[in-house]
């Protein structure tokens, strides 16, 4: 499915870039004098053979990140929420992970949030001092971001979706 979906767009990828690369230095003088001439006498083979190459790896590496992304994403976040420590000796391991990784998803702590908001002021403040470039409106604004992510941490009530 989606492996298969990210290796042709791999593939395109691969063989759009060589494509735009091979019309610079053949049609224009831009790019390092070598790689100009080196694309100007290319043989039928050489081209054939740069391609493929091209074409193959690219499609390889998108088909495997795709396939290896969930797997890794769910491992890391197992490590992250504690459930590969605390899923020891499970019977049913993936379950044990699962529920460890939808009860404790790992996210900064509200003291890290306020910190992270402390060091953000501090920075702004002496960002405003220097250049004076920043109006109250975009100061402002930048506050009530950060006091919102530090609250929906700590109130229940501001864990809703909020229609834009």
């Amino acid at each position: 499915g989606s492996s298969l979906e990210s290796a042709v767009f791999g593939f395109l990828a691969g063989l759009s870039s060589q494509l735009y690369q091979d019309i610079v230095y053949i049609y224009t003088e831009n790019g390092p004098q070598g790689k100009r001439e080196e694309a100007r006498r290319r043989t039928l083979r050489e081209w054939a053979r740069l391609y493929t190459t091209k074409c193959i790896n690219a499609a390889t590496l998108f088909g495997v990140y795709e396939y290896v992304k969930t797997p890794v994403s769910s491992a890391v976040f197992g490590i992250l929420a504690g459930g590969i420590d605390g899923c020891l000796g499970s019977s049913d391991v993936p379950l044990c992970v699962a529920t460890y990784i939808r009860d404790n998803p790992p996210e900064a702590s509200p003291e890290a949030q306020l910190r992270s908001f402390i060091t953000a002021l501090v920075s702004l403040w002496d960002r405003l001092q220097m250049d004076g470039a920043y109006d109250s409106t975009q100061v402002s604004r930048a506050l009530i971001v950060q006091l919102y992510n530090i609250f929906s941490n700590i109130l229940p009530w501001t864990h809703m979706d909020w229609p834009l």
